[in-house]
C-alpha cells in the first residue's frame, strides 16, 4: 500500500502531539516517506515502502510541564493503550485506517532488558519500547514542514526526522540484531528494503547521506557505529543473511512489478552496495 493511503493517519497522530513535537523524532518506515515528500529533494526516485504505525522516539524523563500528559491528549482524542505486546508503549485509534502509535526510548541498563516496554518517567501510563542504537537518531535531527488540514484551514507543523545518515547507520546496525524468528525476521527484511528504497533515491539524496555520513563521523560515537554499519552491509553485500535479502527482494518485486528475480535481486545487493561505498569498514 502506498504510504499516501495512510497519511492522513499520520497527520492526525501529529497533529494530536503536537504539543510535543519539539521533543519527540518520527522514526521508522515513515523516515524516508516523508523525505521523498517534504525533504526538500528536487526529484526522489523510486517509491518507498512504510510500516503503518507511527514509530515516535521520546526521551526520558519528559516533563509535560504546562501541556497535558501525553496519555491524556492520546486517551482524549480516542486512542487507547493496546491489550497485546507493549501495553501502554503502543497506542490504537482506528486501526483500520492507519492510526497507530509505539513509543521507543534510546535503551539504557542491562542487555536483558532490551526489548521491554518501560515507564516514560513524568508522564503517568505512558511505557516506551527500549532498543539500543536510537541516541544517534535523537542526536541527528532535522525538522520537515507537514502541512495538516485545520478548521482554519492549514497548519504547518515542523516535525523532527532522523538525518538520512543518522537513519541508515541506525538500519545497517540494527537489522541484524533483531530476532531471526517471527516478527522479528520479518522486521530484518523490512529494515533492508527501507536500506535499498534511500540507496535508489537518486544521486541527490546520495549527496545529502554522504555529507551527514561526512558531519557524524566527526564524532567518535557516532563513528563507531558508521562502522559497524558498514560491516553488516558488507555481509548482506557480499551473501550474507540470505532469508532477509530474499525476502526483502520479493517485497520490492511485489511492490514494484518486477518480473525477473534475478534482475531483482542483482539490483538489491547493488544498491546495497553504492550504500556500504559510503561507510568505512572496520
Amino acid at each position: 500500500m502506498d504510504g499516501s493511503h495512510y497519511e492522513p493517519a499520520l497527520r492526525r497522530v501529529l497533529w494530536e502531539l503536537r504539543a510535543y513535537l519539539d521533543d519527540v523524532v518520527v522514526i521508522g518506515g515513515w523516515v524516508p516517506y516523508l523525505y521523498r515528500r517534504y525533504g526538500g529533494f528536487a526529484g526522489w526516485q523510486g517509491r518507498t515502502s512504510l510500516t503503518v504505525e507511527v514509530d515516535v522516539l521520546v526521551d526520558r524523563p519528559l516533563p509535560p510541564g504546562a501541556r497535558p500528559s501525553i496519555p491524556d491528549i492520546l486517551r482524549g482524542c480516542g486512542f487507547r493503550p493496546s491489550g497485546s505486546v507493549g501495553g501502554a508503549a503502543v497506542w490504537m485509534g482506528d486501526v483500520d485506517a492507519g492510526e497507530m502509535i509505539e513509543f521507543l526510548v534510546p535503551h539504557t541498563g542491562t542487555a536483558r532488558q532490551q526489548g521491554d516496554a518501560v515507564p516514560v518517567a513524568a508522564q503517568a501510563g505512558l511505557r516506551a519500547i527500549s532498543l539500543p542504537g536510537l541516541e544517534l537518531m535523537r542526536r541527528y535531527r532535522r525538522p520537515v514542514r507537514i502541512p495538516v488540514a485545520t478548521e482554519g484551514g492549514e497548519t504547518l507543523l515542523d516535525v523532527h526526522v532522523p538525518w538520512l545518515g543518522a537513519y541508515v547507520v541506525n538500519k545497517a546496525c540494527t537489522f541484524c540484531r533483531r530476532s531471526a524468528h517471527g516478527e522479528g525476521g520479518g522486521k530484518r527484511s523490512k529494515d533492508l528494503l527501507y536500506l535499498r528504497d534511500v540507496a535508489a533515491a537518486g544521486e541527490e539524496v546520495m549527496a545529502r547521506l554522504e555529507q551527514d555520513l561526512r558531519e557524524m563521523a566527526r564524532d567518535r560515537r557516532a563513528a563507531g557505529e558508521i562502522g559497524s554499519a558498514g560491516n553488516n552491509l558488507r555481509l548482506a553485500v557480499n551473501g550474507g543473511y540470505p532469508g532477509e535479502v530474499n525476502e526483502a527482494v520479493a517485497a520490492l518485486r511485489e511492490r514494484d512489478a518486477t518480473p525477473s528475480e534475478a534482475a531483482a535481486l542483482a539490483e538489491f545487493r547493488g544498491r546495497l552496495a553504492d550504500l556500504l561505498d559510503l561507510l568505512p569498514v572496520r
